[in-house]
């Protein structure tokens, strides 16, 4: 099972993954693709690495415990009223993203980068052209 693998990698100061686990869960994180639940089953695999490694600080478990309850919160399943659902998917995607960063998956810039790509796709970005 994946997230069974043990990495002979030493880990330095602070680090959750070895770059190896970090290259395996990149691989598996396509944000064109992914949906709310398939982010739950990344976050999965990275706990499991983090927990191997042996590297669960209490920073690390806040962060967990409030994806899983922004998770839960985002459950279509709960009968939040529709102004408290709406924003749902953003608290829980700020939260991944954050915990993401957090065990080194990605870096300051490869958000930056995801978020002026979205602003692009949306019209919003700097290469529109001015009339």
């Amino acid at each position: 099972m994946e997230g069974e693998i043990k990495y002979c990698e030493p880990l330095g100061e602070g680090e959750y993954l070895s770059e190896a686990q970090i290259e395996v869960v990149r691989n598996r994180f396509d944000t064109d693709k992914l949906e709310l639940t398939d982010h739950m089953a990344v976050i999965s695999l990275v706990d499991s690495f983090v927990r191997q490694n042996g590297r669960a600080t209490s920073e690390y478990e806040t962060l967990f415990d409030l994806v899983q309850k922004s998770s839960l919160m985002a459950s279509p399943s709960l009968a939040y009223p529709e102004r408290v659902k709406a924003s749902a998917p953003f608290l829980l995607l700020l939260c991944v993203y954050d915990y993401l960063i957090l065990v080194g998956v990605f870096k300051e810039a490869d958000i930056e980068s995801m978020r002026k790509e979205a602003l692009r796709q949306m019209g919003l970005g700097p290469d529109i052209p001015k009339a």
